[in-house]
């Protein structure tokens, strides 16, 4: 997995949200930020961004519910991607999309 983020890094730069988008605030390009991040393991949690002063005046904490669990996708086997190849050893992204929809659906 270093080998892969050593590999990664060197291909593509960060995008620079503060430049790109110098009109919003420093918190909004620190939300981007992190909700764009490549390993999920870091970005924050739905629970945990709803914390940023950002969601304050836009939060119904009467219709906030936690999930009972984490989504188990089948996109998410440890066998489904080869990060040294950057690509998907059992789905295409069509199956990427129905995997995800499907999972969405059912539990709604």
């Amino acid at each position: 997995m270093l080998d892969y983020a050593k590999k990664l890094d060197k291909r593509t730069s960060k995008i620079k949200f503060g430049k790109l988008l110098p009109k919003n605030s420093p918190e909004f390009v620190e939300i981007l930020d992190n909700f764009l991040l490549v390993n999920p393991y870091f970005r924050s949690s739905a629970s945990e961004s709803l914390k940023w002063k950002v969601f304050r005046d836009v939060r119904n904490k009467s219709k906030e519910a936690s999930a009972p669990g984490k989504l188990k996708l089948l996109v998410d086997r440890n066998d489904a991607f080869d990060y040294e190849k950057c690509e998907s050893t059992r789905f295409d992204l069509r199956a990427y999309k129905k995997i995800i929809k499907e999972t969405v659906i059912a539990v709604h």
